[in-house]
């Protein structure tokens, strides 16, 4: 019955691994209100006082610029709600992926071009 509530697009229920599995998603809406946390324009919607506050304003810094995400950040943007699911989500939608240490993840969609043109 999910199979066919989530291809009829009522739900989002991902089968690709545990974390995915065993979360079945009634609102895509809130959905969508969780990515946008973390892929936004930060030129419109980012407001560094608010990481300042709770000290992640360096981990918010190269989150907009360079589209490096600590967990810590990702954990204070999703209120340490459904974190497992939210990366594992993003991983295997291609919207992240691990990058060097543990713990350490890239956005590919927030890097920036950095070149300069002829």
């Amino acid at each position: 019955a999910l199979q066919l509530f989530h291809e009829r697009g009522l739900i989002i229920h991902l089968t690709a691994t545990e974390a995915l599995r065993n979360f079945v998603v009634i609102k895509p809406q809130w959905l969508i209100d969780a990515l946008t946390k973390v892929i936004r324009d930060h030129d419109v919607h980012v407001d560094l006082e608010e990481f300042r506050k709770v000290f992640l304003e360096d981990d918010a810094t190269e989150l907009f610029s360079q589209g490096i995400a600590s967990r810590d950040l990702l954990e204070y943007l999703w209120n340490h709600d459904q974190l497992d699911f939210f990366i594992d989500l993003m991983k295997r939608t291609m919207l992240m992926s691990e990058y060097g240490a543990n713990d350490i993840f890239l956005i590919p969609s927030l890097l920036q071009d950095d070149y300069a043109s002829d």
